[in-house]
């Protein structure tokens, strides 16, 4: 198991039979900017991604070192050992790579300081969804990058880039056919314009993703729309199936769509939307949940439960946090 850190990532080893856990020991077992007693990690800080491709690969989204690079993302790219769980950065450009190529990286574009990463079924591509700022108060444009996973190594080749006027705030990939469903987000405070939704996305030609039309939206302005409340920035999760797609908006709910060739739509009935007890505008027709929603979730392997973190109390307390888990019905 990773865990992301201020300034790296930190391993831990777990007991197949208790699920205790423990750090790994050694250097390999945590990278970091800082500390001394971690290996060093280049190229790359603050971390805001983590993905574990395959029992070899860990890639490590966050930051780059570069505060005047166009592009202010970087990823770094992690050998892991399959029998010890400690971690090596490869070396040179194929271990890391930032806007400005600095720190002996690699250079991407369409790289931004907050990413969310995934994984093609097949292995081969990783994708990146990414943006400076998704509050809905102001956001910044996003951008949706493909790279090419070389085999053996994990090393990257950015092969495309879709970048627009919306934020995206995270992506799914599903687990049969071609579809990659992107959440994005736009407000501006000062127009009092806002809007979310969820794109879908397949591979071109060349196989880098292309932007293909809009399935779902989430709008201030009353028009009708598959997600009930927002909007602001969400968070994805599919069932193992890939029939349904969870999309969970900060604070404010919970919505489960059925994914179909047709497009999504919202699940008929109170539990086809759920709605945070501190949202202050509740909406209509949906169940309601004492805990504040918090943009982290993921479904169980079996299908039968979602978790999703939690914020709080539901009465504006967010100095706490837990996670509340879901049965799904079938």
């Amino acid at each position: 198991m990773y865990v992301t850190s201020t300034d790296g990532i930190v391993g831990f080893a777990r007991n197949r039979r208790t699920g205790a856990i423990r750090a790994i020991a050694g250097p390999g077992g945590c990278l970091d900017t800082r500390r001394s007693s971690c290996a060093p990690l280049r190229g790359v800080t603050n971390p805001t991604g983590l993905l574990a491709s395959d029992r070899r690969t860990v890639y490590l989204a966050g930051q780059g070192p570069s505060s005047i690079a166009s592009s202010r993302g970087a990823l770094a790219v992690l050998s892991r050992d399959p029998a010890t769980g400690s971690l090596t950065q490869l070396a040179g450009g194929e271990g890391c790579a930032n806007g400005a190529g600095t720190q002996g990286c690699g250079s991407a574009p369409c790289l931004n300081a907050y990413t969310a990463l995934a994984v093609s079924r097949d292995g081969r591509r990783l994708y990146s969804a990414s943006s400076d700022a998704t509050d809905v108060e102001f956001t910044t444009p996003g951008a949706v990058a493909t790279f090419i996973s070389a085999p053996g190594t994990g090393a990257l080749t950015s092969i495309g880039c879709v970048a627009g006027n919306d934020a995206v705030s995270d992506l799914a990939v599903a687990p049969a056919g071609r579809a990659v469903f992107v959440a994005g987000v736009f407000g501006n405070r000062g127009s009092g314009v806002a809007h979310a939704g969820i794109d879908l996305y397949t591979p071109a030609a060349g196989g880098a993703l292309a932007r293909r039309r809009q399935l779902a939206c989430s709008d201030s302005s009353g028009r009708r729309c598959s997600i009930p409340f927002g909007p602001d920035a969400e968070t994805l999760a599919l069932s193992p199936s890939g029939n349904t797609l969870y999309v969970s908006e900060l604070d404010a709910g919970l919505a489960v769509l059925h994914v179909s060739r047709a497009g999504l739509a919202r699940l008929p009935g109170r539990w086809g939307c759920v709605v945070s007890a501190s949202t202050y505008m509740p909406t209509p027709g949906c169940g309601r949940t004492r805990p504040a929603l918090a943009r982290a979730m993921v479904a169980s392997s079996d299908g039968r439960n979602l978790y999703v973190a939690t914020l709080g109390d539901g009465h504006g307390t967010y100095y706490s946090g837990g996670v509340t888990g879901f049965s799904v019905q079938r």
